[in-house]
């Protein structure tokens, strides 16, 4: 699983408030303007492109009173998903993930909810997540009104989840594909294949099983900040999850299955070679055993004076040749 190593790019800030009627969504280019959020009746939601500089971070958490730890979780590159409980927010880190078919690995990016009272914060570097939230934010424009905010993390958190579905599917197609080149034709470059794909499944592993224990710990979390009628939608992306590990553990059986198919078909290669190489050399040893006794250099030697002897030489070695090849045959050895 590679990480996302391109240059950042300038920090995207975008505010949404919620009202009676709807949702307003805005993009502002400085951090400070993020203190002007509308706080009331209705929630409101930031997210962020990618994380703060330090010093605009520490500014930032200082205005809404953010745990220290919760600082050192956007900072923290490579942090697990997990959940931790703030009594003021609910703090959860995941992974984020896309698959590229050309290399043929899993991009993951670190992700970061904080769950407040009626105030959504994200750390969502993933373009196409923020962009799949907004659709789906817009199909619901008539009854956005109703939204909670510990609602609209369930929606961010199904949405990721369907992200991995999506990511299954593009991997489907990869081992649908090696499938294919390995009954027809199996190289090296299809080795190294079912061996990349081996190793993303095992990286995806390690993301979206501890996702798991994280929604499975928000279902079960008494917090406030957490509707009842919240949870049951969250036990359904908790469904959501075993689906996906279900289906990597799947996948992961039949890359095994395609591994043990790939050593099997060159080992059966190497025997059809092997078995060529055996049917020549069984036909050549007698032939190689005449012309030896005849190449002797022995003065008397009947045969070597004989009007026909290199006639009869010759049929005699078609008719061994013969003889052996209609018993291969016969065998069915070719």
């Amino acid at each position: 699983m590679e990480k996302s190593t391109s240059p950042a790019p300038p920090v995207k800030i975008t505010i949404i408030n919620f009202d009676s009627t709807g949702f307003h969504e805005r993009e502002v280019r400085r951090v400070e303007d993020c203190y002007q959020v509308q706080k009331g009746e209705f929630p409101a939601w930031i997210n962020f492109s990618r994380r703060l500089e330090n010093q605009e971070l520490e500014k930032f958490g200082e205005h809404f009173d953010f745990h220290p730890i919760i600082l050192d979780s956007i900072e923290d590159p490579i942090l697990r998903p997990r959940l931790q409980d703030f009594d003021n927010y609910i703090l959860i880190v995941l992974s984020a993930i896309s698959f590229n078919p050309e290399t043929h690995q899993i991009c993951a990016d670190k992700g970061i909810i904080l769950l407040g009272k009626k105030l959504v914060i994200t750390f969502l570097p993933k373009e196409e997540l923020f962009t799949a939230m907004m659709e789906w934010l817009r199909e619901l424009k008539t009854t956005s009104h109703k939204m909670r905010a510990d609602y609209l993390v369930y929606a961010i958190l199904d949405t990721v989840v369907d992200n991995y579905l999506v990511t299954l599917e593009q991997i489907w197609e990869q081992i649908d594909s090696v499938e294919e080149g390995l009954l027809t034709n199996p190289t090296r470059g299809t080795l190294q294949l079912i061996h990349d794909l081996k190793q993303e499944m095992i990286s995806l592993r390690k993301s979206i099983w501890p996702l798991r224990g994280v929604v499975g710990s928000l279902t079960r979390l008494e917090s406030p900040l957490v509707n009842q009628k919240t949870k049951l939608y969250l036990l359904d992306v908790f469904d959501h999850i075993t689906l996906v590990i279900d289906t990597m553990e799947a996948y992961r059986e039949m890359l095994s299955g395609m591994l043990e198919s790939y050593l099997s078909s060159i080992s059966n290669k190497l025997n059809e070679v092997m078995k060529v190489l055996t049917i020549f050399s069984t036909i050549f040893i007698p032939i190689t055993f005449v012309a030896s006794i005849y190449g002797m250099n022995f003065q008397y030697m009947p045969e070597l004076t004989a009007k026909y002897g290199y006639i009869i030489f010759w049929v005699v070695i078609l008719l061994m040749s013969g003889t052996m090849l209609l018993y291969f045959r016969k065998k069915k050895w070719l």
